[in-house]
């Protein structure tokens, strides 16, 4: 190797030392926290003692139910059948209001907090997100 050559090869080999672990620690500070479990999954807690309100048809039961100090509401859904639909959501008021409650499988039990209504009218609307539309409406 001839004296230019030695020294430019210094000049890559120091630029380099530099660069490599200044690109694995900033890759390392890009990297994501871990998302927090905040799913869709209804909340696995025990039904508030109070009904307000129940609507009951052949394939489900919803119960629109709340503390007996009237602070806290739930929404418990019951698949009596077996849904066709293997995963629906359900939104509060309308789809483009997108105040979404939770999801619901095909069988089982689930509760979802709600927050309060001053109306006292609850509306809730199920949607398919597979076939992408509107299943069933429930107004209390």
């Amino acid at each position: 190797m001839i004296k230019p050559l030695r020294k430019r090869h210094l000049q890559i080999w120091s630029l380099l030392a530099v660069l490599i672990p200044a690109g694995i620690i900033s890759g390392y500070m890009v990297v994501p926290e871990k998302a927090t479990s905040n799913l869709l999954e209804a909340d696995n807690s025990q039904a508030l003692p109070v009904v307000i309100n129940k609507l009951e048809t052949k394939n489900y039961s919803v119960y629109l139910r709340s503390s007996i100090d009237k602070k806290n509401y739930q929404l418990q859904w019951v698949n009596t059948k077996a849904s066709t639909q293997p995963s629906s959501l359900i939104y509060k008021g309308s789809i483009e209001e997108k105040e979404l409650i939770g999801r619901i499988g095909s069988t089982g039990t689930y509760y979802f907090p709600l927050k309060a209504d001053t109306t006292g009218r609850y509306k809730f609307i199920v949607y398919d997100i597979i076939h992408r539309q509107m299943t069933d409406s429930i107004k209390f």
